[in-house]
């Protein structure tokens, strides 16, 4: 993933000529595409003059957008990641359950390499904007325009970012500066400094996913809107910082639970995520399937599919049989933007990855489905959202953060919420520190009072800006917490609503890191002396340490903090609103004691609550060592979080005929794993990158059947190419598996000879109709023959018997006999007038069978003449001779009747 910067200059008097207004509620600011020469201005009523200036290229949202199109993805995937990695066109792609609903949006941008036509829309801008190409190079007031890239050197990154440079060199015309750094270098570089002081323009920059999220709209949030702090300027009140106020409008209601149904909420994200795509301020470039080699003696894994084998499932689980010790290896132990700080610090793996065996959440995601669920307390949930309220009971309290005191919530005026989530703390409450203190509500108040203080107190929200700001949109959602110890449980009540309630309980979650002495020497250190910062940048901008509480000397600060702060300067943190005080001090000062000891004992101050213990932390040696914590009181043992290997969902086949334009086409998909399945489809162009068609495809007892109808095929081209992406996945383990395949058209005439081959056979079942038919009439002149014979022996007897008369029983024979050949004839005529019928018919077909050169076709239905007309000829002699007999006996019988008369 490549991110860069962009600058928006202050309200000026005059605009140099690439300078693009924008109106933003009652201010006009101004996207600056220029780098003023010689450093910024202090006064923001300069005169900006055009020729002072740089052109700053990627300010501009079309060339931000047109870099997707110099990353040649397929490339870095198979070359540079050996194929262990997936293109990636945002920041949700198949890795991510959300990305289920969004499939069609992402398939929209499946950026192909095309950089002739990047170069086509860079052209474009920069000449507009009063640039000019020199020798295959772009210069703005004579001088080549510049970026500078961050170039991370530890991995994959390293070639990833020199392709970049390159191609914006060699294909874009315009020249880098690199900076090739390791990753302490890289991140203070491009986190702690303020954009608008151009130290960087691009930087190769990488995440790990933390935990599967079902339901996730914080990439959203995190990755192209800028009010959670993750966009250039990162949410630090006296840096410049990237906004739009577009993209914040969807991703906030739908991070902060104010969407009304979950269409809503699917429409938000799909809306945001494409307006991210568009802003391009940061380009994806693939999701990287990381292998994670392991003896084969290491018992109790879970892979969690978000994390992989990083997981607090992992490290709480496994272990080697006969030993005591399991060894595990990172790139890293330390560096120098590895901070163990629960309130400004852990954003890199090297501290989160050891961290998460050293405390519990409260909730954590399922492995597999990427579901909230309890971990170290469980919850109900109950709610009148969307669109209604619950009172608020008259105990529930909140934090006063002006007055640093816990009070009533109603006196505040915090009397109804949309939601109540009920923690139960009985896992919690009353088990120990790893220093052996217990834990009590005095720490979980303390803790929430801490987080609050930051967001509301109006000195530490400006003095921690980057970690306020982004807090407070969560907090504002926060209306009351109520006490129960009686029932070891806690009420939060919210102003949040989802349509799944686990997610309810998810935001409403706290999860405690550290005793509440140790809680409030950083406190003290950051906010009363002042000599530690808790967030990098304001570390940066003050340059003072980022307080890290593994680091001996800042644990040895710690340590003299405890020694200074008293109780009755933070007793209001855990004194509820009766006055009743949930620590004394005698237990605060055992507190005290028992952290200066640990502190002594292990040289770090990160004391915890989870199964492991930090004992040792060498930065030099990159070693950290972790004890098992077995104090009795800890609720869970080594086996309790063991859930294995998924069963991943896995698409095995899919059958594409040949598809003809204009007729409905039937795609048949085997996919495999836990039910309930679901398949959903997308058919798109690549030569245009339109996405034509998506759907979900119909379960059926062949598989699952995607059906394609006929007006979607006649939009197809003849004998053309279209990609057909294939999503399955599992409500049970919810990472989507992706096939892409290639339905192909042919020529529409084909529809024709489908056609004629369809009459062929309907006619070739006519004709064996029509066959049955005169075999039985062929049956049935036999019987008439068989009845004349009988006749002609009968007339004979007669004959013989009186030829002086004729019996009344002989002239009642021959009257029937007539009848018979009246009816023999007239079933000849209909056979006749069928027959004529069949070789018009098959006449029609041979004709159109010669047209379309169906050969096969045109002999059939020569044959079908053939055996038609040698059925006829039989037929008709047969009634013929029948007649002929018939008409000699009656001209016999005649001659013996006048006979008879004479």
């Amino acid at each position: 993933m490549i991110a860069y910067a962009t600058y928006v200059a202050p309200d000026s008097e005059k605009l140099p000529p690439i300078g693009v207004p924008i109106e933003d509620k009652d201010v006009t600011v101004v996207e600056l595409c220029a780098k003023p020469l010689g450093g910024l201005p202090t006064d923001a009523k300069v005169v900006w003059e055009s020729d002072k200036f740089d052109i700053n290229p990627f300010c501009f949202r079309e060339i931000r957008f047109a870099l997707n199109y110099i990353v040649d993805r397929d490339y870095i995937v198979k070359n540079i990641y050996k194929g262990f990695a997936i293109p990636k066109y945002t920041f949700y792609g198949p890795d991510d359950p959300t990305y289920t609903v969004l499939i069609d949006i992402v398939a929209k941008y499946k950026f192909s390499y095309n950089p002739e036509y990047a170069k086509s829309i860079v052209s474009n801008v920069l000449s507009k904007a009063g640039a000019e190409m020199k020798g295959g190079t772009w210069y703005y007031n004579g001088k080549p325009i510049t970026v500078i890239g961050i170039i991370r050197q530890e991995d994959e990154r390293l070639d990833i970012g020199n392709l970049f440079a390159n191609e914006l060199e060699n294909t874009l015309g315009i020249k880098v500066q690199r900076q090739i750094l390791p990753f302490g270098e890289a991140i203070p570089k491009v986190y702690f400094t303020d954009p608008k002081d151009f130290e960087w323009s691009f930087y190769t920059e990488g995440w790990g996913k933390g935990a599967l999220d079902r339901w996730d709209p914080w990439m959203l949030a995190q990755f192209a809107a800028a009010w959670l702090g993750w966009s250039p300027g990162w949410g630090e009140a006296d840096f410049w910082n990237y906004r739009n106020d577009t993209i914040d409008s969807y991703s906030k209601p739908a991070a902060l639970g104010e969407v009304k149904s979950k269409e809503q909420f699917i429409e938000y994200l799909r809306k945001g995520t494409e307006l991210g795509i568009q802003e391009s301020i940061r380009i994806w470039i693939a999701a990287i399937m990381s292998s994670f080699p392991a003896r084969a003696d290491v018992k109790g894994v879970t892979l969690d599919l978000g994390s992989g084998l990083r997981n607090p499932f992992m490290y709480r689980g496994m272990y080697v049989p006969g030993s005591d010790t399991v060894k595990v290896g990172h790139l890293h132990v330390f560096t120098a933007a590895t901070i163990w700080n629960p309130l400004g610090g852990f954003d890199d793996v090297y501290s989160v990855d050891p961290a998460r065996a050293t405390y519990d959440p409260s909730i954590w995601r399922h492995p597999f489905n990427g579901e909230p669920i309890p971990f170290r307390v469980e919850f109900s949930v109950e709610t009148a959202g969307p669109d209604g309220k619950m009172k608020v009971p008259d105990d529930a309290i909140w934090w006063d953060a002006e007055n640093d005191r816990w009070v009533y919530a109603k006196d505040l005026g915090r009397t109804e919420a949309v939601s109540k989530v009920v923690f139960d703390l009985s896992k919690l409450v009353g088990s120990k520190w790893h220093d052996g203190e217990e834990i009590t509500y005095a720490d979980i108040l303390a803790w929430l009072a801490e987080n609050i203080d930051i967001v509301y107190d109006p000195v530490k929200s400006q003095i921690e800006s980057s970690i306020a700001g982004p807090a407070k949109e969560s907090f504002d959602k926060i209306v009351a917490y109520r006490l129960l110890p009686d029932q070891n449980k806690l009420e939060v009540y919210l102003d949040y609503w989802h349509f799944d309630p686990n997610y309810i309980a998810d935001f409403a979650a706290f999860t405690l890191y550290n005793p509440t002495p140790i809680v409030l020497a950083m406190d003290y250190l950051a906010f009363v002396k002042k000599t530690f910062a808790l967030s990098d940048t304001r570390s940066e901008k003050e340059n003072i340490p980022q307080l890290n509480l593994v680091l001996k000397d800042h644990a040895e600060a710690i340590a003299a903090a405890l020694d200074e702060i008293s109780y009755d300067q933070y007793k209001g943190y855990f004194t509820l609103p009766d006055g009743t005080v949930l620590m004394t001090k005698d237990e605060w000062n055992a507190r005290i004691q028992a952290a200066k000891s640990w502190i002594s004992q292990y040289g770090n101050a990160w004391i915890s609550d989870g199964p492991f213990k930090l004992v040792r932390f060498d930065k030099d040696a990159q070693v950290l060592e972790l004890e098992a914590f077995r104090d009795p009181t800890y609720p869970f043992g080594p086996t309790d979080w063991v859930f294995g290997l998924p069963t991943p969902t896995t698409i095995t086949n899919v059958v594409v005929p040949l598809v003809e334009p204009g007729r409905p086409a039937r795609i048949t998909v085997t996919a495999s794993g836990l039910p309930p399945i679901h398949v959903k489809y997308i058919l798109r162009d690549p030569a245009t990158g339109k996405v034509l068609a998506t759907g979900e495809a119909q379960q059926a007892a062949a598989g699952y059947v995607i059906e394609l109808p006929a007006d979607l095929t006649s939009k197809l081209e003849e004998y053309a190419a279209y990609e057909l992406a294939v999503i399955a996945y599992s409500e049970q383990v919810a990472l989507p598996a992706e096939k892409t395949v290639v339905l192909q058209t042919t020529a529409a005439a084909t529809q024709q000879i489908g056609e004629l081959q369809q009459a062929l056979q309907q006619t070739q079942e006519q004709v064996q109709a029509l066959q049955e038919q005169l075999q039985q009439q062929v049956q049935a002149l036999q019987q008439v023959q068989q009845q004349v014979q009988q006749l002609q022996q009968a007339l004979g007897r007669q004959l013989a018997e009186a030829i002086t008369g004729l019996s009344k029983q002989t002239a009642d024979a021959i009257a029937t006999v007539g009848q018979q050949v009246q009816a023999l004839g007239d079933a000849v005529a209909q056979l006749g007038q069928k027959i004529d019928e069949i070789s018009q018919l098959l006449a029609q077909l041979q004709n159109v069978a010669t047209k379309a050169d169906v050969n096969k076709a045109a002999t059939a239905a020569q044959q079908a003449q053939s055996a038609a007309d040698k059925a006829y000829s039989k037929a008709n002699l047969a009634v013929t001779i029948s007649i002929i007999n018939l008409i000699l006996l009656l001209v016999l019988i005649g001659l013996t009747f006048t006979r008879r008369q004479q």
